[in-house]
């Protein structure tokens, strides 16, 4: 990815944050589930819908 797509998707991501009635909360709710979505994948051994035989949950 270079850089100039990179500031691309972040302008067009702040932007749909701008419109929102409250932008912080918004933007706090993106990274925290980004978060833990990383944390589920690393915990689960998989990411959503991946399957893989030495799995030990779930994620719904």
């Amino acid at each position: 990815m270079t850089g100039d797509s990179l500031t691309g998707q972040m302008s067009a991501l702040l932007e749909d944050f701008r419109v929102e009635d409250d932008p912080l909360l918004e933007m706090m709710k993106y990274l925290l589930t980004g978060i833990m979505g990383l944390e589920i994948n690393q915990r689960t051994g998989c990411g959503k819908g991946e399957h893989n035989s030495e799995r030990t949950g779930y994620r719904s």
